[in-house]
């Protein structure tokens, strides 16, 4: 387990929540509201990589998008772009795709870490 200051606090995002459940997670944990999380993440929806993050307790939820975000850039790596492309499929068609019955009806959320094993996308 990891050590968190006094100022931070450690968030679990696990795989397969949309925006909305993620920002329950986030308002239980003190930072900012759900719907004010929503509000900025909707486009981001499907790109938000799930992990395990520590944030400063005064994060706005801007900052929170952007680094999960980023962190969501950061396991895009070459590979599996170029696998994407081989398969003449777009970035979006493969998270679309990649979604899976668990996330719910229109859920557009990437398991991004079980991509590289899906021989199907």
């Amino acid at each position: 387990m990891e050590k968190t200051v006094a100022n931070e606090v450690a968030v679990i995002v696990p795989e397969g929540l949309n925006v909305s459940q993620i920002g329950e997670i986030l308002e239980h944990a003190g930072l900012f509201s759900q719907n004010e999380f929503a509000k900025i993440a909707e486009k981001e929806e499907g790109y938000l990589f799930p992990d395990t993050y520590r944030f400063y307790k005064t994060s706005s939820a801007p900052q929170v998008v952007a680094r999960m975000r980023e962190n969501f850039d950061k396991k895009l790596t070459p590979e599996i772009l170029n696998e994407i492309k081989k398969q003449n499929k777009t970035l979006q068609d493969v998270i679309i795709m990649a979604h899976g019955p668990e996330c719910g009806f229109g859920t557009r959320y990437l398991p991004l870490q079980r991509l590289a094993d899906r021989p199907d996308f």
